[in-house]
Order: structure tokens, then sequence, then C-alpha cells
């Protein structure tokens, strides 16, 4: 039975490599910072009240050249908030109504996806111009492109703030478009001011990138790099003294490991060499050698 577990463990440790990179989880004490394990940051929203003056932060699906980012829209439509809106009739002129040629044309743009704020409460954005089923501002959760929120207006050029409660989502990945695939009357729609607000109406920051977390010591103990760059690469850096450590017995056993078929009479004294390597592992095993 022990040498079944000698076995057992034996080929665990042939398939460990041990001359992989070696990125370390967790800071060492007083740092300050991270070993840089990839922790996806959140991605962001952009451009969602189109101050910008073009589509940053959004794709166009379809009629490019059939809708824009304007400085007002027509029935003298002007901005809610800033100095730019959306419209869906590429209008050419503010003063008048659209004309039906303007109100014929179709189009289609979708944001970047981006992650809801964690206190997020309710989705909101003014809207106006056409009520039509197929003129809308939606809100997609990314996962399974299921439809959290479908606004429109109210065929006339007044603004009207549309709401959805989204707290369910908050936290999780999202995206938008703005649909316009009316050709009749009041066949356009204007959008402007898309924001996020927490369960007291506060606006939310969704449109800044997260800061950085600092990143110290040697996270990278095997590629070659002075990654924190203090002049020390690798296991010459006292950062991964422990990391280099484990490395070097993990080479040591599985060299040993090797040859166990023809040195039996070592088994007792490779399995305690073994259990003595298994025992000062860190938590974690898997998160320390990469391929």
């Amino acid at each position: 039975m022990k040498k079944l577990l000698i076995i057992s463990i034996a080929i665990c440790l042939l398939f460990i490599p041990a001359t992989g990179a070696v990125v370390i989880s967790e800071p060492s004490e007083g740092s300050g910072g991270s070993y840089g394990v990839a922790v996806p940051l959140p991605a962001i929203c952009t451009n969602l009240g189109f101050e910008t003056g073009d589509l940053t932060g959004w794709t166009v699906i379809s009629g490019g050249s059939n809708a824009k980012v304007a400085t007002c829209a027509s029935d003298n439509v002007q901005p809610h908030e800033g100095s730019r809106l959306y419209e869906t009739a590429a209008e050419s002129s503010c003063t008048s109504g659209a004309s039906g040629t303007e109100d014929q044309r179709t189009s289609e743009i979708k944001s970047d996806t981006f992650t809801l704020p964690q206190n997020t409460n309710e989705f909101r954005a003014w809207i106006t111009a056409g009520r039509s089923s197929n003129l809308k501002l939606n809100l997609y959760l990314a996962s399974d492109n299921s439809l959290l929120a479908d606004f429109n207006g109210a065929d006339n050029p007044t603004w009207y703030l549309r709401t959805q409660n989204v707290a369910n989502y908050a936290g999780q990945e999202v995206y938008m478009k703005i649909i316009d695939t009316d050709t009749g009357g009041w066949g356009h729609i204007v959008v402007d001011d898309i924001h996020f607000v927490d369960s007291a109406g506060n606006r939310l920051s969704c449109g800044e990138a997260p800061p950085t977390a600092p990143i110290s010591g040697e996270f990278n103990c095997r590629d070659g790099i002075d990654n924190d760059e203090d002049e020390l690469v690798d296991c010459m850096d006292e950062d991964c003294a422990d990391v280099c450590e484990l490395q070097d017995e993990l080479t040591d056993l599985q060299e040993q490991v090797q040859g166990l078929s023809e040195r039996a009479d070592e088994a007792d004294s490779l399995l305690d060499k073994i259990i003595s390597f298994i025992k000062k592992l860190p938590r974690g095993l898997s998160k320390l050698f990469e391929e």
C-alpha cells in the first residue's frame, strides 16, 4: 500500500512543470501591492452622452450614414445635457420637423460591453421623437443577450426620462443598442444622457477606468525579466526566494521519481521527501506553476 501511494504521488509530480513560469499570488508583507496576478478589471462604458461628438464607444451595425451625433435635432430639440445628442434621421435642419425621406432612414448601433457598477439601481435615459416599437434604446445582459430595458419616445419633440430597475444585474456585463427600423411618420428616435443611478438617485460613474492596482515585487519568477525594476531578475530577487526554493525541490524530486523503479530500496526515504515537499506547498498550488 505504501509503495502504491508513492507511485501515485510520483505520477502527480511528473505532470507538474518544473521549468514553467511561476506567478506569485500574494504580495510580500508590507509591499503595499499585488505581485501581478491577472485580475480582470471591469469593462467600462464610454460616451453615453455622445459628448465626444462621434460614436466613440459604439459600433455601427447598419445604416451608418442614416444617423448621427448632432448638436440639435428636428423640431428644435436641444441636447438634454451637454452639447451633443444622437438622432436617427440624419436631419438636415433643426428648425423644422423631419422630412418623410429622413423618417424613412433606418440604422442600428451597439455600445461596447461594460460592467454595471456594483451599486446600480436604475438604468436611465432621456428619449424624444418616435414611440414606435421599432424605435428603441435597449439594454441587454451580455451573458445571454436577454433584454433588460426597452425605451422609446412619445411621437413628440419633448424629452422624456425613461427608467428601468436593473439592481439584480449590478456587477454584470451589459451592452446597449439604439435601433431604428421604422420608416413611417415620427420614424426616428433621439437619445441623450444615458446613465445609471443608485437607490438614492445618485449618478454612478462607469465611464472612467478604475485605478490600476499597484504592482510591486517580482511577480513572475521564470520570465527572465526584472518585473519590479530593482535590478534583480527572477530567483536573484528575494521576492522569489520561497517559490524558487520550492521549484528547485520539485525539480530534484522529479529526477528521483524518474528512477524510482530502479531504486525500490530508497522508496521510504523518497516518500518522506515527497511528503515534506507537499507540506511546504502554499495554498493554491495550482496557481504557482503555469505552462
